[in-house]
């Protein structure tokens, strides 16, 4: 691929994709334009691509021009405690925060909600037990596996997104959703992290299953990281 090196050398600089993206566009357009030049001068097509190539300078040279403007580096290259630090655990309670917060504000507009319980009919307990789940199984691998993209095409260094999604699992920040028998007193929905409940509601922890299930699919791409850089490397 023409100018991969040069891709790979700005990737690993810390400038970020989009700009990488835009910067080899314009590259390629003018190559085209020197090519045609060139050809238009008498030289055949090999010669012509030679010299246009020759003209447009060397890897070195381009990169520099990008190199030298700091402000097109990622945040994640720039600020990686950042990018890789608090942001994602506030993601991960943001995210779980909206998909709890539509159920209790139905639970509240039909007064389903009292001090200290939720008393729901049917419909809506299955309603939180589904959405709780797909919460579960979904936002930290998916925000795990984000955070492993971008550093795979960013050419970051593996030790921050690593950590950052080892702190994802170990924190285990989950949606509950738990009603009694019908007749009871007690239902609630709750966030959490292991053990310990946070904002909504407090309740129970959730089934062994589910949150052993998401421990393990929010590591996943922590490990499809270091296998990929492991491939890269050899």
């Amino acid at each position: 691929m023409l100018f991969e090196g040069l891709r790979e050398t700005l990737l690993i600089a810390g400038i970020a994709p989009r700009h990488v993206r835009r910067y080899l566009r314009e590259l390629d357009d003018h190559l085209a334009d020197l090519t045609e030049a060139q050809r238009a001068a008498g030289h055949d097509e090999e010669e012509a691509a030679l010299r246009a190539r020759a003209l447009l300078g060397g890897d070195t040279e381009l990169a520099a021009a990008m190199l030298a403007q700091p402000g097109l580096k990622s945040l994640p290259a720039r600020a990686p405690w950042l990018f890789f630090g608090p942001l994602p655990v506030l993601a991960i309670f943001a995210g779980f925060f909206i998909a709890g917060l539509p159920l209790v504000l139905i639970a509240r507009v039909h007064g389903w909600m009292g001090h200290d319980h939720m008393a729901a009919p049917g419909w809506f307990q299955s309603l939180a037990y589904i959405t709780a789940l797909f919460a579960n199984l979904a936002l930290g691998p998916g925000l795990a596996a984000l955070l492993a993209a971008a550093a795979w095409h960013q050419r970051l260094d593996w030790k921050w997104p690593v950590l950052a999604i080892a702190i994802l699992a170990l924190i285990g920040m989950h949606m509950t959703a738990h009603f009694p028998p019908p007749g009871q007193r007690g239902g609630e929905i709750g966030i959490a992290l292991i053990g310990e409940a946070w904002y909504l509601a407090p309740h129970p922890a959730p089934e062994a299953s589910i949150l052993l299930a998401q421990f393990v699919l929010t590591l996943a791409p922590a490990f499809w990281l270091l296998r990929k850089r492991r491939l890269r490397s050899a």
